[in-house]
């Protein structure tokens, strides 16, 4: 059978609540036999649509306060007195009337938001539902396919709270831009753009999770996140599997860069047969320096090792079974590090793929010092000419370093990174996350081994 796909809104059989107006006008429809489609999405945008007006009328009520004018303005005749109170009493109506649409608009928001969180818990239910009858046949595995939905509730509410805390940091920017200089100055307050952008990637991050029906097997929100998820399906024209670990830096913020580079395989294999997944579970270095550490690999390694035999289990009980399904774990830069721990904690692979890695893993010098479970797994390396990785690849000081050189680490097939689309040399710092560009050469060979296909490796 076919994946079952579920529809983004949640249908209901009650009414739709009173226009609000443009903003929600696309929000909610009615079909034909009555019945109402919600809109997560279109209500959460519409939220953010009111508290920002909401932020334009709390402006401008600040704004009329600054320009009242003083007393002295109206003279010293007799009638001066009542001139000044009748002004006193229009400004004093006018803030109150911005300040009251300001806290209408504010609650608008705030039930739209609601009503977003409430029908993707709906949603995730209703899916929940469905799996549990057609078990297996989503993403191919029963086990997936409850995480699956699992986290898809976990995303919704993680959606809900991060729209909040951006219209609380919108808010505060917008107090913060009507101080004077002096204010500023002293008060310690910082301007919020990075938190706020930092907010808005991870919105759009969870509404493309709950809008797409992306497959998350894994999911936690806290400080920097963590995520795991299924790009393309098990089904049974599956053939290969492959995992794809970011490096240094990675985290919720700019997680869809390894989405895309994941999906980019996906995509282009003509048969359906490459399913990926994204492994970035757990905390990465966030600086070069730290990424001379083993403690990141060393805590990410076992959990690495664990969800491989997770994976083969899913495969074995998902209609690829039987299709003697290859699984290609590739590890890019600090993540490279990773899978080689990893395979000495026993990780179930076919083949291993190092991307300008930054090693084969803390203590790991030969292939004696890897798991001997799968003594017969193939190892591939790229590393790019001039990347600066070269340099500390196969240096290693007491608990900084990480291990052998992969491109010489015995048994290893050597591949060559090659040239851009457009013919000239993948070269540099720059290619060191470019062999990613999708139909360079470095990208050819990495899709060859994902797919058990065609590698070009480097001149002897």
């Amino acid at each position: 059978m076919n994946s079952v796909a579920l529809p983004t809104g949640t249908r209901t059989g009650t009414p739709a609540p009173a226009s609000t107006g443009a903003a929600t006008g696309s929000a909610i429809r009615a079909s034909a036999a009555g019945a109402f489609f919600a809109r997560p999405g279109a209500l959460a945008r519409a939220a953010g649509t009111l508290a920002d007006r909401a932020g334009t009328l709390a402006t401008m009520d600040a704004e009329v306060a600054a320009t009242a004018l003083p007393a002295g303005a109206f003279g010293g005749v007799p009638e001066s007195a009542a001139l000044q109170q009748r002004y006193a009493t229009a400004v004093a109506a006018v803030r109150d009337q911005l300040r009251s649409g300001g806290q209408g608009l504010t609650a608008l928001a705030d039930g739209l938001r609601g009503s977003a969180s409430g029908y993707r818990t709906a949603d995730a239910d209703a899916a929940s539902g469905y799996r549990s009858l057609l078990a297996g046949e989503s993403s191919g595995s029963a086990s997936f396919d409850q995480l699956i939905a699992a986290n898809r509730g976990k995303v919704a509410t993680a959606l809900a709270n991060e729209q909040g805390t951006l219209a609380s940091l919108r808010a505060a920017q917008q107090a913060r831009s009507r101080e004077s200089f002096f204010q500023r100055l002293f008060d310690g307050g910082h301007d919020l753009g990075d938190e706020i952008d930092s907010a808005q990637r991870r919105v759009d991050l969870y509404q493309s999770i709950l809008d797409d029906n992306r497959k998350i097997l894994d999911f936690d929100p806290s400080g920097n996140g963590r995520i795991v998820e299924l790009v393309g399906d098990l089904d049974a024209g599956t053939h290969d599997v492959g995992v794809l670990v970011p490096g240094t830096f990675a985290n919720l913020d700019n997680y869809d860069g390894l989405y895309e580079r994941a999906k980019s395989f996906v995509d282009a294999d003509p048969t359906g047969g490459l399913a990926m997944v994204t492994w970035q579970n757990g905390d990465f270095p966030p600086s070069l320096p730290d990424a001379a550490s083993a403690s990141y690999s060393q805590a990410l390694a076992p959990r690495l090792a664990d969800f491989s035999h997770q994976l083969r289990s899913a495969i074995d009980s998902s209609p690829a079974a039987g299709n003697d399904v290859q699984v290609t774990v590739a590890g890019h830069s600090y993540g490279g590090a990773v899978v080689g721990l990893a395979e000495h904690d026993g990780l179930d692979a076919d083949r291993v793929l190092s991307i300008e890695s930054a090693g084969m893993g803390h203590d790991v010098w030969g292939p004696a010092d890897l798991h001997d479970t799968q003594p017969t797994v193939q190892h591939y390396s790229m590393t790019a000419p001039g990347d600066p990785i070269g340099y500390v690849q196969g240096v290693q000081v007491g608990s900084l370093g990480h291990g052998a050189d992969p491109d010489t680490f015995p048994g290893t097939v050597d591949l060559a990174t090659g040239n851009y689309p457009d013919g000239t040399e993948l070269h540099g710092v720059s290619a060191h996350s470019d062999v990613f560009t999708y139909h360079s050469d470095a990208w050819w060979n990495m899709y060859g081994v994902f797919t058990g296909g065609a590698i070009s490796t480097v001149a002897p």
